[in-house]
Order: C-alpha cells, then sequence, then structure tokens
C-alpha cells in the first residue's frame, strides 16, 4: 500500500501544507467539531462545520504541530493521516483562520500490531480411492467448538466406496466427528440424502444453519439436526446478522434473505455468481452494512461488488478491480476488502478507487478473506496460502502449511484461531492456527 502523508477528500482548494510550526490558540467554536477513527498506523478524521460562513481558512494540528493547513468549501470534510506509529496517542484540533477559533481536542490511539506467532496443525479426510472429498466453509463457535462443511467420501466396511459422502465436521477442542446432514433429493419429496453442503452459519451457540448447492438448509440444534428448508435461490455462502434476519447469495446472482419467518428473493443486479457475502455493524448509521462480489471464476473475467440494504441490491463501482472476485471483508468506515485475482483494498466505500496490495503479498489466488479488527485478518487461497495481517504487515505461511495439490477456499478466525479449509489432492483438509 503506497504511504501518503495527508489525503483529503471533499476539498476544493489546498493552500498550504505544514508540518513543523507550532499552532496558534483561541476560542473555542462549538459548530466545529472534529472526530476520528483509527487503525495501526492510519487516522481518519472527519471535521464537521455547522453554522460557519464558508468558504474558511483551516488548519489541522497534530501534538500542537500544524499537520495541513487548506480552505474550507464544505460542511462535511474527511481526512486522511498514514504516517502514525501503532499503539501511540496523538492529539488532533482544527483552528479557523483568521480568529484561529478552535475545534474540541481529539486524542486518537492508534492500534497495536497483533503477533504473527502461530502454531499449526493439519488434519485431513476422506479414502482417496472413494472420491474427491473437500471442504468449502468453516465456522467457529468458540476454542472447543467449530464446524466445517463440505462433502468427504469414505470406503465402506467392505473396502468399497460408500455411496454417501459426510458432510459436516464437528470439532470438540481435540477431534473432529463427521456427519451426514440430510438434504431433499428435490424439495416437494421426501426422499433425503447426505449431499454435499457448501456453507455454515452460527446464528447462536444452539442454532447452526448448513447449505446445500441444491437451494435447501438444514438446520443443526448442536446436537442433531432439527429441520430442513427450501428456499427460492441456490445457496453458495451465508451471512446473518441474528437468527431473524439471515442472507444468502448463489449462482446466477441469485440473493435470498430471511426476516419474520419466511424468504424473499432479491434482485442483484448482476447474471454472475455470487461467491461471498458479509456484514458488520455501522456505528454511523446505526445499522448493518452488507457486501457481497460477484465472477464466473473459471469462465470470465467479469466481477461485480453488490451492495445490499434491507431488500434492495445495487452494483457499485468496482475501478481499480483487474482479476474476478472471491471474498469481501471489512470494518465500516474504516477498511475495506475485496480478494479474488489480487487482494484490493479501500479506506472508505465512497472513495474512487479500490487499490491492490504489492504483488509481493501473494502470487496465489485468494478465496478468502476474514478478520477480527482491522489489526488481525486472515486470508487464504491457492496451493494452500495462508495469509495473517497484523495491522503493519502480511505474513505468508506458505512455506510451513501449503498445499502440494490443492487449496484452501475459507477461513474464519475467532479470539485466538485461524481455522481454514479446503482439499490436498483427493483428501479433505483442516488447518488450525494457534496464536502463541
Amino acid at each position: 500500500m503506497k504511504t501518503k502523508q495527508v489525503f483529503i477528500l471533499q476539498i476544493l482548494a489546498i493552500a498550504a501544507i505544514v508540518t513543523s510550526c507550532n499552532s496558534p490558540t483561541g476560542p473555542v467554536n462549538n459548530s466545529l467539531t472534529l472526530s476520528a477513527e483509527v487503525s495501526c498506523t492510519e487516522a481518519w478524521l472527519k471535521l464537521s462545520a455547522n453554522n460557519v460562513s464558508l468558504p474558511k481558512g483551516i488548519t489541522i494540528t497534530r501534538d500542537g504541530n500544524n499537520l495541513f493547513s487548506f480552505t474550507l468549501t464544505t460542511k462535511d470534510t474527511t481526512l486522511y493521516d498514514s504516517t502514525l506509529t501503532p499503539n501511540k496517542s496523538y492529539t488532533y484540533q482544527a483552528l479557523l483562520s483568521p480568529l484561529g477559533e478552535q475545534s474540541n481536542k481529539v486524542v486518537a490511539t492508534t492500534l497495536d500490531t497483533t503477533s504473527h506467532n502461530f502454531s499449526w496443525q493439519t488434519f485431513t479426510f476422506g479414502d482417496p480411492g472413494a472420491g474427491n472429498s473437500i471442504l468449502y466453509d468453516v465456522a467457529i463457535i468458540n476454542d472447543t467448538l467449530a464446524y466445517a462443511v463440505g462433502e468427504i467420501y469414505v470406503n465402506d466396511s467392505t473396502g468399497h466406496p460408500s455411496p454417501n459422502a459426510y458432510n459436516l465436521a464437528k470439532w470438540n477442542g481435540h477431534t473432529w466427528q463427521l456427519f451426514k446432514i440430510q438434504f431433499y433429493t428435490f424439495c416437494g419429496q421426501e426422499h433425503t440424502g447426505s449431499y454435499r453442503a457448501n456453507a455454515v452459519a452460527v446464528l447462536n451457540d444452539t442454532t447452526v444453519w448448513i447449505a446445500s448447492n441444491n437451494s435447501q438448509i438444514a438446520v443443526w440444534n448442536g446436537n442433531k439436526q432439527t429441520g430442513i428448508m427450501c428456499l427460492p435461490v441456490s445457496v453458495s455462502k451465508i451471512w446473518a446478522a441474528n437468527k431473524n434476519d439471515v442472507y444468502t447469495v448463489g449462482a446466477l446472482g441469485q440473493i435470498g434473505h430471511y426476516t419474520n419467518g419466511a424468504w424473499q428473493k432479491i434482485e442483484s443486479g448482476t447474471p454472475l455468481n455470487i461467491n461471498d457475502i458479509y456484514g458488520s455493524y455501522n456505528n454511523k448509521t446505526n445499522k448493518y452494512e452488507i457486501l457481497a462480489v460477484a465472477s464466473n471464476i473459471l469462465s470470465s473475467l467479469d466481477r461485480e461488488i453488490i451492495q445490499i440494504n434491507n431488500s434492495q441490491a445495487n452494483v457499485i463501482d468496482k475501478e481499480g478491480v483487474q482479476g474476478t472476485l472471491s471474498s469481501v471483508w471489512f470494518k465500516p468506515n474504516i477498511k475495506y476488502y475485496i480478494g479474488g485475482g489480487g487482494i484490493y483494498e479501500k479506506n472508505k466505500l465512497n472513495e474512487s478507487k479500490w487499490k491492490n496490495n504489492p504483488f509481493d503479498v501473494t502470487r496465489y489466488y485468494t478465496y478468502k478473506i476474514r478478520g477480527l479488527e482491522v489489526n488481525d485478518i486472515a486470508a487464504v487461497g491457492g496451493v494452500g496460502e495462508v495469509l495473517h495481517y497484523n495491522g503493519k504487515k502480511w505474513k505468508s505461511y506458505i512455506e510451513e502449511i501449503g498445499l502440494s495439490r490443492g487449496n484452501y477456499y475459507s477461513v474464519t478466525m475467532k479470539e485466538k484461531l485461524i481455522i481454514a479449509v479446503g482439499y490436498n489432492s483427493r483428501q479433505a483438509v483442516i488447518t488450525i492456527g494457534r496464536r502463541k
């Protein structure tokens, strides 16, 4: 990521940039307010001017020194400072010219970097002669309970391939137990089978939803399956705000929304396969912000980014993105990541262009990105690539846990755990990382 000292949005005229002068003092102007959000090395400052006659000259100070000066022409202005040190406090203030009226002071403490130090353990599943075993998704409830889904084929007691796949693996903190979750062969009739599972979502400790590739979701209560739902859409991935507000995405641009006990189909605005969906609560708007990404990965280079708002979906700007897209993860108003043929980022969703991370981060396709905070992010992909971002640097673990003949398709994080799933040769793979 290129380093810039200051990046200013919504400013039409910049008068000067100064980095070492002492700031003037003056009366506090209650119509001028400053707020801040931070990562490990960056701060996003929002300056609001209410009941202030514009244009006005303004100076922003950091720790009493002039950081930059410009002409304020809009009511709300966002400023970006990327020259900070992790785990350090900075004091910002805005000053109006010519009287030197002051805004409130904002103390912004940057996040500390997180540890790259993980120990890794890999489990394999399936008999190579019985079929191609693959895991597609994973979810963690706590350090002794996690679920992975896909299709695992084993030989029966006679040594011949069993016709029914295991499609759920449950972690108890030490070992994985395999289950055969049932889905209808066709919705509307009674015959079931343990068909491939695409996605898993934890709605609460006792409610887990497992999706098949034939428009169904099985309900699991932690110990057993309790039901099957038929959906009006295909399902590749699930994201849930809570048990009464759930979204699914799937093939051919299909989006489903579950609320008040019923499913509704949402028009996505694209015919591309939607490969991932993620949502996070936006404290400024007091509602969830939800994004999805779409691409037909093996057949074209087309791609779309979709923003979902309740029962509406809109394709949004993708300028700067070159490759196909498989995943999305973000913290509202701070950092947005999309992954696929490269890892791209934005600080704000309304910025004009997505920026590609340096090519030395990874040269392999990125299938999934998930994080705990902007200083604690994992990404996985082709040839068993596993990456961790600590707020300042990306680290690759491919030399430790890479796959010679396979990919990791999904990853999730919880407290000190990273779990990645995929396949190697004809066996399913689960790799657990524990932060030391």
